[in-house]
């Protein structure tokens, strides 16, 4: 399904990036809740996420000095392929995100979930740094912590639009907004199956982005949290989880996306012309001895 399917036109990756001034605002059914999704162009950077993925983003800087845990995926996309794989990527996790939601054992927070995510602007990012490169697209990972909350746990305050005007409204972050592992697995493995077979070409050919985790073809892991008392983005140097939180996932469930996003295909392909190798070496001998009957004849 297309992302002008679940949302609209306007949240398509040649349209944001073409009407920049515009911020599409969308309602969709996920569960039993009508979730907002919202698309901003700012600082050479195309943004998809709900009130809560973005309230987020702001109460990590302005509650905790964007030390907390901040985990994501990102994506190894060339300039060229950035409009398709914009498209695999949010129609995927949409898609994902309204099937996880439909089991009704499982309860949307605040009204709200999680979700954020961001490409970067070819119009205006042309220079985008090569030691970023592997970082084309983005899509972020909530891990909790409390002090997301503020220091005395009153929440996140927002304005939101309604029949009577601005509406002063609080939200709290839980552990509840966490998606499992089996979630991200699912949508991870899908989407590097569906950028491999449209030919999605990557921008940093023989590697992940530098300082990541590689996870696939094109997916790498990265917590970009700010090292204590640094002040800045984690450097490459320091390598994927600077901050030293804990991981979102285990080393056996990262292993597992490996083997599901990567070595699996791998070892299909291997097993394919193996059996083909087979096939020709078991032949042999019946060749020859044709050829046999053939010559003393």
């Amino acid at each position: 399904m297309s992302i002008k399917k679940i949302l609209d036109e306007n949240f398509e990756y040649k349209n944001a990036i073409k009407n920049r001034y515009y911020i599409p605002k969308k309602k969709i059914l996920i569960g039993n809740k009508e979730i907002l999704f919202e698309l901003l162009v700012t600082n050479g950077f195309v943004k998809l996420y709900t009130i809560r993925g973005r309230l987020y983003g702001i109460a990590q800087v302005v509650n905790n000095g964007h030390e907390s845990p901040d985990w994501k995926f990102h994506f190894n996309i060339c300039f060229e392929d950035i409009y398709s794989a914009w498209e695999i990527i949010v129609s995927c996790f949409l898609i994902h995100i309204q099937k996880y939601y439909d089991n009704k054992n499982i309860k949307i927070n605040n009204n709200d979930i999680f979700f954020y995510m961001k490409s970067i602007n070819i119009n205006l990012n042309t220079n985008f740094p090569n030691d970023m490169s592997g970082r084309e697209i983005t899509v972020y990972i909530y891990k909790h912590d409390d002090k997301i909350n503020g220091m005395n746990n009153e929440g996140v305050y927002y304005n939101e639009d309604d029949k009577n005007g601005k509406e002063i409204k609080v939200l709290y972050n839980k552990n509840d907004d966490e998606f499992p592992f089996y979630f991200w697995c699912e949508c991870i493995c899908e989407i590097e199956n569906k950028l491999k077979n449209i030919g999605i070409k990557k921008r940093k050919l023989n590697d992940c982005a530098d300082g990541d985790l590689w996870i696939g073809n094109f997916t790498s892991l990265r917590n970009e949290a700010f090292v204590e008392n640094k002040f800045d983005y984690p450097p490459n140097e320091i390598g994927w989880n600077g901050a030293k939180h804990e991981k979102p996932f285990s080393w056996r469930q990262i292993f597992i996306l490996r083997y599901k996003c990567y070595y699996k295909n791998k070892i299909y392909n291997y097993l394919f012309y193996l059996s083909y190798v087979i096939i020709f070496i078991s032949i042999i001998p019946l060749i020859l001895k044709k050829s046999e009957k053939i010559y003393i004849f």
